[in-house]
């Protein structure tokens, strides 16, 4: 069994996504976490974690929509976390330095309400950091911010953010950009990843591994990127399964 912890199943480009999810069960994906990026889609992903047993929800804004998070939103969030069961991360929140129009200072205001909102809810936060590694590690190095739990998903293989992690206890996820011909310093991130806090993900429909780069991705792919990680750490894909599974079980506290 398989756990896609990062696909983003709101997205339009699966129509049919009823197909996508039979093919997810077929390729024994057990759980998919769905995380959001604006409001909307935040909706559309509590929305389907209730509608299938098999999906769980995160909410949040991404970096590139930091502007947009409102203190009515923070609420709105917190209601329907309260609500959800299944809604069970804050996120993708973060932040994000390459050709992002949203400024530097916005989105850290907007990480922080995450954070915050993530601890008052008890719920771990998924983030995203592109070309921002120093000041994710001085924003969450805030004592304010202590206990709480993170995932950094589609880990880009910034050493000193790898360091910051493995010593924070924080969880590190990969995608399918590790099984890309050029990615040396990702794979290298992988051997160094404690394998008690890495996890796997899609972060579909982009990033499809190889061989399916530059197709739309989908969850039934995580195998792809299980494979890869199996290789790297020198474990069968059975092994690579069930450990990453048991850390995704452990960081979403969910029962699968």
């Amino acid at each position: 069994m398989f756990i896609d912890t990062h696909a983003h199943l709101t997205n339009d480009e699966y129509p049919d996504l009823q197909n996508v999810l039979d093919r997810a069960k077929k390729a024994q994906v057990s759980a998919i976490i769905n995380p959001s990026f604006d409001y909307e889609s935040s909706l559309s992903a509590s929305c389907l974690s209730e509608d299938v047993d098999f999906v769980y929800g995160a909410l949040g804004i991404h970096p590139h929509d930091a502007d947009k998070l409102t203190d009515e939103i923070i609420a709105k969030f917190k209601k329907i976390a309260i609500e959800n069961k299944k809604i069970v991360a804050i996120g993708e929140t973060g932040l994000d330095y390459f050709k992002c129009k949203t400024l530097p200072d916005i989105q850290q205001k907007s990480f922080q309400k995450h954070m915050e909102l993530a601890l008052e809810l008890d719920l771990p936060v998924i983030v995203h950091c592109r070309e921002a590694h120093q000041d994710v590690i001085n924003i969450m190095s805030d004592k304010k911010y202590e206990g709480i739990r993170c995932v950094f998903h589609c880990f880009a293989g910034a050493e000193a953010l790898l360091t910051f992690a493995i010593e924070m206890g924080f969880y590190i996820s990969y995608t399918g950009n590790i099984t890309f011909k050029k990615a040396e310093l990702l794979r290298e991130s992988v051997k160094k990843t404690p394998l008690d806090k890495l996890m796997i993900e899609t972060d579909c429909p982009y990033l499809a591994p190889v061989p399916f780069r530059g197709e739309r991705n989908e969850p039934a792919f995580v195998h792809y990127v299980a494979k890869a990680v199996s290789e790297l750490k020198g474990l069968s894909v059975e092994e690579t399964a069930k450990i990453t599974t048991q850390n995704a079980e452990n960081f979403f506290r969910i029962n699968i």
